[in-house]
């Protein structure tokens, strides 16, 4: 990857990756040819770099399903560090992205609910309320997750979010219990 767009997503230099695409129209590109590693976007949603993610997803949105060699997508990472703008940007591209596994069976929701990553909670079920659902490979949700990790007020969000939907079956699951009594 070129050093100078790498320098211009961790400080969020919007201008510098105007005038770089300016002089090369591939340089995104070509900073995708790399089997396995993390583009620019995952970089720049780490970073926390909100106006530059918006850029990058005007120029090229596919860069959102990614994977890292972590098995994480943009979405992961903004969720799990708590970035809502973010995590909002690539919600309005593509409200999918909230289904979007990791490697390991992960969510977005189920990385933001084990951080307690409360507002991104939020979003995430506003844009994706089927992500709710959706479970790790160890048959985990993102309620379990939670409790599992004693982020009690991200359980809270969600349960109040979801009011209005059927969530006792999610609640009543057998592993909502063992996490409540302390069994697993």
């Amino acid at each position: 990857m070129d050093p100078r767009l790498l320098e211009a997503a961790r400080r969020g230099d919007v201008i510098e990756l105007q005038e770089l695409l300016g002089v090369n129209d591939y340089l995104l590109e070509r900073s995708c040819l790399h089997d396995s590693s993390e583009t620019i976007l995952h970089i720049s949603c780490l970073a926390g770099r909100t106006e530059f993610v918006k850029e990058l997803l005007k120029k090229k949105a596919d860069l959102a399903t990614r994977l890292n060699p972590d098995g994480f997508s943009p979405i992961h990472i903004a969720s799990a560090n708590g970035f809502v703008e973010i995590v909002r940007e690539l919600l309005m591209v593509n409200s999918e992205l909230g289904r979007l596994k990791s490697s390991d069976g992960r969510t977005s929701l189920h990385c933001a609910a084990i951080n307690g990553m409360v507002h991104v909670i939020k979003e995430l079920l506003k844009f994706c309320p089927a992500s709710k659902d959706i479970v790790t490979f160890k048959g985990e949700t993102a309620f379990h997750l939670a409790l599992r990790n004693n982020q009690f007020e991200a359980f809270k969000a969600m349960v109040d979010v979801l009011q209005p939907h059927n969530i006792k079956e999610l609640l009543n699951k057998d592993q909502v219990v063992y996490c409540l009594l302390g069994s697993s």
